[in-house]
């Protein structure tokens, strides 16, 4: 391999490492239940995330595929499923974000990217959502 072919290797080993990388989706969740909600961090996330009634927040799809939202004095756990990839909003790095909206029974509806949050008539929802808490 010639010296020239060296750096020109390098950067095409880059770009496909890059390619290959997964982006870690992103939740973005509507609160209407009333109530102020905090969303628990599983690791390696450090930071709960507060949303307070009628707001939106941004967060980070738990990696350990489990959800626990404090509503007020309840506790809701969540066996997290991936959304099927057309209800994803992509960003410009092909990062996704699943818009939910939790209502106050608890269940977390998946809402396709098109609906602005919160939705007042929750659209028919996907095999496997919405998700209700586990006991």
């Amino acid at each position: 391999m010639s010296m020239r072919a060296s750096p020109l290797f390098a950067g095409a080993a880059m770009i496909v490492a890059i390619a290959a990388c997964t982006r870690a989706p992103y939740l973005v969740l509507c609160n209407r239940t009333g109530l102020p909600l905090t969303i628990r961090s599983t690791p390696p996330y450090q930071a709960d995330v507060t949303i307070p009634p009628g707001a939106t927040e941004r967060a980070r799809f738990p990696d350990s595929m489990e959800l626990t939202v404090v509503a007020g004095p309840a506790t809701w756990h969540y066996a997290v499923r991936f959304p099927p990839r057309e209800m994803a909003r992509w960003s410009l790095l092909g990062t996704p974000e699943f818009q939910l909206q939790i209502e106050p029974d608890g269940r977390l509806y998946v809402l396709p990217p098109t609906v602005q949050l919160p939705a007042s008539e929750l659209p028919p929802q996907p095999p496997g959502f919405p998700l209700s808490p586990i006991a």
